[in-house]
């Protein structure tokens, strides 16, 4: 040291001591110092946990005891070193301009430095082990973090494998423009902090997605309250989208989220959202689809929900409303558009019903362009009708509205088709009346018109049923041909005829030019 001052007491060792002297000093000789120095019990355990293998520091030095008990304070205004701190696995190479230490506190200003492989620019805060030990920083300056590093250090802080249980790892660089922190380093959940910055080439990978999640980059503000993301380019399996929004609470237990997005998404993330929402695989619309504007929001014990607009490749313009429940799923509006098209559905299927809703016009072709894989039940389709059926049989349908049908062809799981070529019907609660109906059934034209009852767990008809010529056995297969299997079949079929498993009772008054029944015909019948 040099340019110094020095009080002592001579022939007293009771008397004031005081020590003021310029230093040019070796870092690597200073923790031994302090140790013999300084008797703060939690200073000294983390002086322990520091490694200085070279630096330099110039600053003044000074020493006083005239409170009957020893007080050193450092102030210094250059100073470099390269070193580790047990608690951060990264080597430490830092350079910075004012550094002052007294009492139980260190504080920094214009610290510059790498930690590891991240790099920290401007940073002033202070480190306090009075209370802790509790960092405090802040920078308004550009930083550049290395995540590769930094994640798998996160992993090993108590509670991380709570909060990031899914995530096996995560890779790529985030800058961060401006930044706060203050909390103890031995209590992750007692952290602060606030990081403005953006994402440069961001991979995540989880064993909750299809595929590695890459961000190209993005802009972020991060706090214990609030993750908000604003134009996160990303991409996972065949889905390439660019989303915003925020998380509330991200870090311990999240609380709500709400995110917006568009972009172009594929078969095999398609399919991978359907799964996870449990879509039937009958309901699954073609792909890929462009969204131009949807959101998804989550709150904690309510449904996840997804609005917004997309469009189907070579298939027509949907709007929707999706709710997902534990025990529900819900399309609670669904605007279908093109050339041929224009209506509005409404679906809900629960574990004991599925109420369902139609307004407008839906072409068959429409209908071809819009599911992945042909239904069978294919068609075109015109009115305003509503209703509810039990999930657990069809007789539990009801019904109130007008709906129109042109060439409409349903094809059973096994059996014979048949097909609409046109009908208009009313439903008013379980009562159906068909007021026209051109059918044809393995090739032979029938018209029907009258009443359909679902009451009682039963079919109970009321109908007219013309044609010129009926073949009775060929009818009545193709009918029994539908029917399910079911354990009171053989109750069911004792006491009368069937349909789809219910009971079918009424009167079908037919009218041909000729009946065949056997080997017996009449004519005219």
């Amino acid at each position: 040291g040099r340019n110094g001052s020095l009080t002592v007491a001579l022939g007293d060792n009771e008397g004031p001591f005081h020590l003021d002297i310029e230093i040019d000093a070796d870092l690597v000789q200073l923790p031994p110092v302090l140790a013999r120095a300084v008797s703060d019990q939690v200073f000294l355990r983390e002086l322990d946990l520091v490694q200085i293998i070279e630096g330099r520091a110039n600053g003044r030095l000074v020493l006083d005891n005239s409170s009957g008990e020893t007080q050193t304070a450092v102030e210094v205004n250059e100073w470099d070193l390269k070193g580790s701190y047990q608690r951060f696995p990264f080597s430490l190479k830092l350079d910075g301009g004012c550094l002052l230490y007294k009492g139980p506190t260190l504080s920094v200003r214009s610290l510059n430095g790498h930690i590891g492989q991240s790099k920290v620019n401007n940073v002033s805060g202070s480190f306090d082990w009075s209370r802790g030990p509790v960092l405090d920083l802040a920078s308004s300056n550009t930083s550049r973090v290395l995540v590769d590093e930094l994640f798998p250090w996160l992993k090993t802080l108590p509670g991380a494998m709570k909060r990031l249980p899914n995530i096996r790892a995560l890779t790529g660089t985030l800058w961060v423009d401006s930044f706060a922190f203050k909390g103890d380093l031995t209590r992750p959940d007692s952290w602060e902090f606030l990081l403005n910055g953006r994402t440069k080439d961001l991979v995540v990978d989880s064993d909750q997605l299809p595929d590695t999640l890459r961000i190209k980059s993005g802009a972020f503000v991060a706090s214990p309250e609030t993750l908000q993301i604003v134009d996160f380019d990303l991409s996972c399996a065949d889905a390439t989208l660019t989303a915003s929004g925020k998380i509330i609470e991200p870090v311990f237990d999240p609380k709500s989220l709400d995110f917006s997005f568009h972009g172009t998404i594929g078969p095999e993330a398609g399919d991978w959202v359907a799964d996870l929402i449990h879509m039937p695989t009958d309901l699954r619309v073609r792909h890929p689809v462009s969204t131009q504007a949807m959101r998804l929001t989550w709150n904690r014990n309510a449904p996840v929900r997804v609005s917004g607009s997309c469009n189907l490749a070579g298939g027509p313009e949907l709007s929707i409303e999706l709710e997902r429940g534990p025990e529900e799923l819900c399309a609670k509006r669904l605007t279908i558009t093109d050339e041929e098209s224009n209506a509005v559905l409404a679906l809900c299927i629960s574990s004991d019903a599925i109420e369902f809703g139609f307004k407008g016009d839906l072409g068959a072709e429409t209908i071809k362009r819009l599911f992945h894989k042909d239904l069978r039940l294919s068609g075109s389709l015109e009115g305003d009708v509503s209703g509810r059926i039990a999930s657990s049989h069809l007789a539990g349908l009801t019904a109130d509205g007008t709906l129109t049908v042109r060439d409409l062809c349903y094809t059973p799981a096994r059996g014979v088709p048949v097909r609409v070529e046109s009908a208009v019907m009313d439903a008013k609660g379980d009562i159906l009346q068909v007021k026209t109906a051109a059918i044809r059934l393995q090739e032979t034209p029938y018209d029907l018109k009258g009443n359909v009852v679902l009451t009682g767990g039963e079919l109970q008809l009321d109908l007219d049923l013309s044609a010129s010529d009926i073949d009775w056995d060929s009818l009545r297969s193709s009918l029994a041909s539908w029917e399910t299997e079911t354990d009171d079949r053989e109750k069911t079929a004792t006491s009368g005829e069937s349909f789809l498993g219910m009971p079918v009772r009424g009167t079908v008054r037919v009218h041909a030019g000729q009946f065949t029944s056997g080997d017996t015909t009449w004519k005219p019948f």
